[in-house]
Parts: C-alpha cells; structure tokens; sequence
C-alpha cells in the first residue's frame, strides 16, 4: 500500500508499506533459535537499504503424565495388577527419549513401563515416532499422547502392611 496515485513509482509525498507472513513451523520450535528476517530495497535512483526484524521463539517443553491402576480394592497374594502411564506432550516443542521409572512401595520388584503405544496422534499425523517397544519413546510432538502399561504382583508383604 501507499501509491496514492497509482502510478508504480515511489513519490515524494508516499510511504510505501509491504507485508510478509511466515508460518512458524515445529520445527523452528523445536530448535529454538529466533527468526531473524532481513528486507532489502534497492532502487536505480538511490543505495539500498535494509532492516531486520527478530521474533523471539519461546520453547515450552512440557509432559502431562497420569497413571491408573486396573484394580486398587481388595488385593490378593499373587494378583496381578496392571499399571497404565499416560505420557501427553502438553507443551509447544517436540520431546524425544521419553521413559518412564515407576517409584513403587510394594515389597515385589517395581514395575517396569514398557508396552509403549501412540494412542493420539493429532495434526501433523505421524510428527511422534518410535524405533520399537523398548520401554522409551523417541518423539511426542506437541498434543501427542503415549501409553505405557506395566504389571506387578501383588506379595504377601504387600497384602500384610496393606499397600
């Protein structure tokens, strides 16, 4: 905008203004670094110019994690309860080598999450990936949700000190 008279050339008396848009994607998130635009104008008649503008990125890295238990009443010697983990990217930048560590009071080994299974997969499809059921995750992009399960088995000294 700014050619009062239409004529395709700058005037003395007119300000000129262009505007330019820029789709942020996930991956400027996820580096992190600001986007730094540099415009140039040049004419016949005069020493170009330049200026630069600088958007600031903010990286919010954040997991929302819960966990449930199949059964939490009534316990019995040897019953086999199974924990499930939900992992959710909540945050705005792409989150890599997700594992889970289960602190448990039981008497019995902890139980190890592993199982792990994409179970959201919003827009961009396919922006989470993983190499294999290993017990880590390598990728949740922003809105993501992983699933991890786990068991443990219920012992003796568990159903005596009522964990």
């Amino acid at each position: 905008s700014g050619d009062t008279d239409s004529d395709g050339q700058i005037d003395i008396d007119e300000t000129w203004v262009y505007t330019a848009t820029y789709d942020v994607t996930q991956a400027n998130l996820d580096n992190g670094n600001d986007l730094d635009n540099l415009a140039d104008f040049d004419t016949a008649e005069t020493a170009s110019a330049s200026h630069s503008a600088t958007t600031t990125i903010t990286r919010n890295p954040f997991l929302e994690v819960t966990k449930t238990a199949d059964d939490t009443t009534d316990l019995l010697l040897g019953q086999v309860i199974t924990y499930t983990y939900v992992v959710e990217n909540t945050g705005n930048q792409t989150i890599t080598n997700v594992w889970l560590n289960d602190i448990h009071n039981g008497s019995g080994p902890a139980p190890t999450p592993t199982n792990e299974a994409l179970t959201t997969d919003n827009l961009p499809l396919s922006d989470s990936t993983d190499s294999g059921i290993d017990g880590t995750w390598d990728t949740i992009a922003p809105g993501d949700t992983v699933t991890f399960t786990a068991t443990y088995t219920v012992t003796q000294s568990d159903v005596d000190t009522l964990q």
